[in-house]
């Protein structure tokens, strides 16, 4: 099972985009979730950085309804991938498909 639910913040203002061949709106953004333990030597809670990927209508109600350092709970699986960069190297990567979302900030939790 690939299975992944991360709750935090949106790092960066949306960027709705559509793909060239069929027209599918997409989103990429970056989740800043919380450690549940503060790093011993700082007493600090440090973030992991998630990176989330969101398709069709999913990609269109994020960037409707959600913005930098707003509050996200994400359900996705994690997907791998590669290219090749403008100097030939291949790079990989690996990032989250969203598939739900809940709202995480005022007002309660609503669920898409």
């Amino acid at each position: 099972m690939n299975k992944l639910i991360v709750s935090g913040n949106l790092v960066k203002d949306m960027d709705l985009r559509y793909t060239q061949g069929t027209g599918m709106a997409v989103i990429r953004n970056t989740v800043a979730a919380k450690r549940k333990f503060k790093d011993k030597a700082t007493g600090k809670y440090e973030s992991d950085f998630i990176p989330i990927i969101a398709f069709g209508k999913t990609a269109e109600f994020i960037a409707e309804h959600f913005g930098k350092g707003e509050g996200i709970q994400v359900e996705a699986h994690m997907q791998s991938g590669s290219y090749t960069d403008k100097d030939g190297n291949k790079k990989y990567t690996l990032e989250a498909l969203v598939e739900n979302i809940e709202f995480m900030g005022q007002g309660g939790l609503a669920r898409k």
